[in-house]
């Protein structure tokens, strides 16, 4: 697994395309999601597009992330990873609306489970993230 910092350089290096990295994490997304519950929604086709018309010589070029349910398009900080070039694909699970304070995710049918011990929740607001 890269880091943002090496996906970006790799990218603007030409060793690397935001369509081979963006293809990799939509691919990695496909095959965790069953397991972890960590996606509201994969958007493979926005992302792939945005891949291909990106800047190379963007500081986040290249970079995928989820981005939080509920978001606003208009968010300054979504505005600005995509003008840095960052690419979105998809949307993380947040935790369930409604009274009380809860630190498990939920997609729509199943819970957010943590990737490093299964039986448990990842906590935060967006556990997905």
């Amino acid at each position: 697994m890269l880091t943002a910092e090496a996906i970006a350089a790799g990218v603007r290096a030409g060793s690397l395309t935001a369509v081979e990295v963006v293809e990799e994490a939509l691919d990695a997304a496909r095959r965790l999601d069953p397991v972890l519950h960590f996606l509201e929604e994969l958007d493979g086709d926005r992302a792939l597009r945005l891949a291909r018309e990106v800047d190379p010589e963007g500081v986040l070029a290249g970079v995928p992330f989820l981005v939080k349910a509920r978001t606003p398009p208009e968010s300054p900080i979504l505005e600005r990873l995509l003008a840095a070039g960052a690419i979105p694909i998809g949307t993380a699970t947040r935790a369930r609306p409604g009274p009380g304070s809860q630190s498990y995710g939920w997609n729509g049918s199943e819970y957010t489970r943590n990737p490093w011990d299964v039986t448990r929740s990842p906590g935060g607001s967006t556990a997905g993230g």
